[in-house]
């Protein structure tokens, strides 16, 4: 029990000290400035003109850390097609640029606690191994590799002058920010960084398996394959196996999800259950997909009084709420609507929205698969067979 509160504390308290460092690194960099560059402070006079001028700095920094966004993920897309990989999907913020039959497509879709995401398609494994290192570092590489030049010239080359010395300073503190926050093993946001991710790999031959599988698993979806025509089997470990390693829990989910594709509730459930003995290990991100999960299955099967209070919980909310683009939420919302509230116009609202959502989802086997379970919910909800649209 020690070992494992300490390693709760480390969890939570890496992030925190590592912020502490960076304020001190930024106060730091402050000090430096007002001494060599009086420029800086010469064009902070009065309160207004101070105001002004450190708003456009902040918005200077604000617009650094997007275009670092942008390059961290331009960074696995490079070292991933350097280690032979392909081109999948590539997201920044909710919107998606997938390759939809030989054209460039822009969907929808967003994960609570990553601002990007660079999908690619691995190439085959080689008796268990494959290149995975460069791909998952080419981010936070090319963030420093292109914030430290212009922290360093920002600070050191008296030619460049205010406010150009500042703004490369800016944009080099974001890049050394966005470099050791995912190259250092964390978890941030309750999503293990690429650091972290680095680390399973390499000590774990059964992750580094799963990490393949998904990857392959995405390619597929994206074709519009459904879960339920791939083969359970690939998805269930052995006894041993870790479950708490996220990319052993990733089999475990995909476990539930083709259960649910299959429409069996009761699979889908015990699938869950096996995640209950190291719940607490979990990526917060899983947790929360997970409680989500329990909920609707217990409001399809009429449990929804013995959750009634469930939803109160602020984080699970929260994660609801920034998961807006993620269409398992608005199936959850459509259930949680009609089933539990008994509103039937919100939930016709919810079920509208999540048909379009689909037309716009980078992942169309996945879409499918909700829309199906959407109108099993339109038939739960209103007593109304499935093709009849749900009551406004």
């Amino acid at each position: 029990m020690p070992d494992k509160n300490k390693r709760k504390r480390s969890i939570y308290l890496l992030p925190l000290i590592f912020a502490v460092i960076i304020g001190m690194v930024m106060g730091i960099l402050i000090s430096l400035l007002e001494n060599r560059f009086p420029g800086a402070s010469e064009g902070i006079q009065g309160s207004l003109v101070g105001f002004i001028v450190f708003m456009g700095f902040f918005a200077i920094l604000l617009l650094a850390g997007l275009v670092h966004i942008v390059l961290h993920e331009a960074g696995h897309l490079l070292f991933g097609l350097l280690s032979g990989y392909r081109f999948l999907s590539f997201r920044i913020g909710s919107f998606v640029l997938i390759r939809d039959q030989g054209q460039f497509k822009i969907r929808r879709f967003n994960i609570p606690g990553t601002a990007g995401q660079c999908l690619m398609i691995p190439p085959p494994m080689n008796d268990g191994n494959y290149p995975f290192v460069l791909y998952n570092l080419g981010g936070g590489l090319v963030n420093l590799l292109l914030g430290l030049p212009a922290l360093f010239a920002g600070l050191f080359i008296p030619s460049i002058q205010y406010p150009f010395n500042i703004i490369l300073v800016l944009f080099g503190a974001a890049g050394l920010f966005f470099g050791l926050t995912n190259l250092i093993p964390l978890r941030i946001g309750g999503i293990a960084n690429d650091g972290a991710n680095i680390r399973i790999l390499k000590k774990d031959p059964l992750a580094r398996r799963n990490f393949h599988l998904h990857l392959e698993v995405n390619r597929l979806l994206g074709q519009g394959v459904r879960l339920k025509d791939l083969d359970l089997q690939d998805f269930i470990l052995e006894e041993d196996a870790d479950l708490a390693s996220p990319f052993n829990t990733t089999m475990v989910l995909l476990q539930h999800q083709w259960h649910l594709d299959k429409m069996d509730f009761k699979e889908a459930a015990s699938s869950l259950v096996l995640l209950d003995p190291v719940f607490d290990r979990l990526l917060p991100l899983h947790q929360f997909e997970i409680r989500l999960e329990k909920i609707f299955l217990d409001l399809i099967s009429g449990n929804s009084d013995s959750i009634a209070g469930e939803l109160l919980d602020k984080p699970l909310m929260t994660y609801v709420r920034t998961g807006r683009r993620m269409i398992s939420k608005k199936r959850f919302l459509m259930a949680w609507e009609g089933l539990h509230k008994g509103n039937i116009q919100g939930a016709g609202r919810l079920y509208a929205e999540l048909l379009l959502m689909a037309d716009q989802h980078p992942l169309q086997g996945e879409a499918e698969m909700e829309v199906m379970l959407a109108d099993h919910l339109k038939g739960l909800i209103t007593g109304a067979a499935l093709d009849e649209p749900l009551s406004d």
